[in-house]
């Protein structure tokens, strides 16, 4: 008897999160439930898909070949229901979501609401997170990322462009006085945000073009807002998303600094997803709810309030 879709769930839930158990909570099922089916699937096929031990699961290399296989049919099943139930209706079920935290924060919480509501059958699993991730193997159907495409076999949408601008607040100026050049930031206390070295690398036009100068953090956080809260309070300069200290430069509790030699050099901010997600109608409606709710100047709805 042919392995079922059940079957290539129950396989492709275990070797995804790595445990019966973890498997089990996913799918509702008791960890020997799953152990009993993975073992009928082995039996029936004559061929060992995991090896296990105490601690451990490893795919074999025909459980590596029937994955890939399964993940395939998987989804393929999903495509096809959704496209002959859902006719003229709106899409449901569930739709996974990776997300950065300065984006989440700033542009994304602020229009869910719009989307819940004009969606209601969409379950939305929402990860925030800034780490690489793999949307095949964790099931993402949307990442939201800024910069180049990781991977050139992806599909990407391009949803604004993020800036960046150099800042501190009054009061750490007036008591450690301002920079007049990129020279002068190696005597001043500088906050970064972790994450990539490219955001240690300043940017800054010369009469070479663009050179970037390396910063040496005084204080580094993987929190952009921490980055930002802490150059609030006055404990140095840091370099952040524009979107991410618009209210406050607006309110002057930060204000630009080097603004006339930073090179403010732009990356897009996009949607990125596997080639066969962009069909999907729940990735349709989100990211067409996400470009018409940004629109092109990428203004956030927080910027001009109070947080």
């Amino acid at each position: 008897m042919p392995s079922t879709s059940r079957d290539m769930q129950v396989f492709e839930r275990v070797a995804t999160l790595g445990s019966f158990t973890a498997a089990g909570e996913s799918l509702r099922l008791t960890p020997s439930a799953v152990s009993r089916m993975i073992s009928r699937m082995e039996d029936r096929l004559g061929v060992r898909l995991l090896t296990r031990t105490t601690r451990e699961l490893h795919l074999t290399t025909e459980g590596e070949t029937y994955l890939e296989r399964a993940k395939s049919i998987l989804q393929a099943i999903s495509d096809a229901e959704n496209e002959v139930s859902q006719g003229g209706s709106k899409p449901t079920g569930l739709l996974r979501v990776s997300t950065g935290p300065t984006f989440g924060r700033h542009w994304l919480m602020p229009v869910l609401p719009a989307f819940a509501e004009a969606y209601p059958g969409i379950e939305l699993q929402l990860e925030v997170t800034d780490r690489i991730i793999d949307l095949a193997s964790e099931r993402v159907d949307v990442a939201i990322r800024s910069g180049p495409l990781p991977d050139s076999n992806m599909i990407s949408r391009k949803l604004t462009e993020v800036s960046r601008v150099i800042c501190a607040s009054p009061d750490y100026l007036a008591r450690n006085g301002t920079p007049s050049g990129p020279e002068d930031l190696g005597k001043h206390r500088c906050l970064l945000v972790a994450g990539t070295s490219s955001l240690s690398k300043w940017p800054f036009t010369s009469e070479n073009g663009v050179e970037t100068v390396q910063i040496r953090a005084n204080v580094s956080s993987d929190s952009a807002d921490s980055v930002r809260d802490m150059a609030v309070a006055g404990m140095g300069i840091a370099r952040l998303a524009r979107i991410c200290v618009a209210r406050h430069l607006a309110d002057g509790t930060l204000v630009p600094v080097l603004e006339d030699v930073h090179a403010d050099q732009s990356v897009p901010l996009s949607a990125i997803m596997l080639p066969e997600r962009q069909r999907d109608p729940r990735v349709r409606a989100f990211i067409d709810h996400l470009v018409r709710s940004i629109g092109p100047r990428g203004q956030s709805p927080l910027a001009n309030s109070a947080e």
